[in-house]
């Protein structure tokens, strides 16, 4: 609203509405569309390296769309060299790319906050649309049984320190603090995924043209599907791609 004929009224309400989104362009025709809500923030910084990069050495390379074409060869040598993956595929959302890309963020950044609650280490995650939709996590899979649960420390007053042992056995003392070994409720994060996912999604905050999909998942190999999917998996993985020096 370059004019404020909304008197900054539409820029807060759009700010908090598309807070989430990198960049924001409203759709001149529809003040509560963002046309730009497809774009990614990952996108949007390599444009801007980009940019700076052309700012350093301007070229016409720049402006050439170069097909990038990752083996399956590479790529599972690459998956063997990494963590373990974790490959959920559903069927297509049918609704316009600015509904369904944000939605896929907000649904991938609730299964990341979910499995880190968890204390699953997450080192890559993403997510793929096409002829179907496909979510990724590359992370450490298993954990130990048991668990550190930290309490107050020793200095803490005794309600603190009464609290926490009469509600947890085996406690001990690391460093300055009051310690309790637990046991772990999910100590796969297949096993946790398919317990998230088994009932009202709508509830733990999916959104909902993404969680009446995600009632028919299944989970995939990552090498099991079309070369658009690998080269997706082969950008997400930094692979050095066929022709590049």
């Amino acid at each position: 609203d370059p004019e404020n004929q909304h008197n900054g009224e539409l820029s807060e309400r759009l700010d908090k509405k598309f807070s989430d989104e990198p960049l924001m362009v409203v759709d001149p025709v529809d003040e509560e569309r963002n046309v730009a809500s497809v774009l990614s923030l990952e996108n949007y910084s390599r444009f801007i390296y980009l940019c700076w990069r052309f700012r350093q050495n301007p070229g016409m390379s720049f402006f050439k769309s170069e097909k990038r074409n990752y083996s399956e060869f590479r790529i599972k040598q690459e998956l063997k060299r990494r963590s373990d993956f974790l490959v959920l595929e559903f069927g297509s959302i049918e609704e316009v790319d600015d509904i369904v890309y944000p939605q896929m963020r907000k649904t991938m950044r609730r299964l990341n906050s979910e499995l880190e609650k968890k204390e699953f280490r997450i080192y890559e995650s993403g997510f793929y649309v096409g002829q179907k939709t496909k979510i990724f996590f590359e992370l450490d899979r298993e954990l130990p049984e048991m668990r550190e649960m930290k309490g107050p420390k020793v200095f803490h007053s005794k309600e603190h320190l009464s609290e926490f042992t009469s509600k947890y056995e085996n406690v001990f003392i690391k460093e300055d603090r009051v310690v309790a070994k637990t046991e772990r409720e999910f100590t796969d994060a297949k096993r946790f995924l398919e317990a998230f996912l088994s009932d009202d999604l709508g509830e733990k905050g999916i959104p909902g043209n993404v969680a009446e999909k995600l009632e028919n998942y299944s989970f995939k190999d990552p090498l099991e599907s079309d070369s658009e999917w690998l080269n997706y998996l082969g950008e997400k993985l930094h692979l050095q791609y066929e022709g590049e020096n």
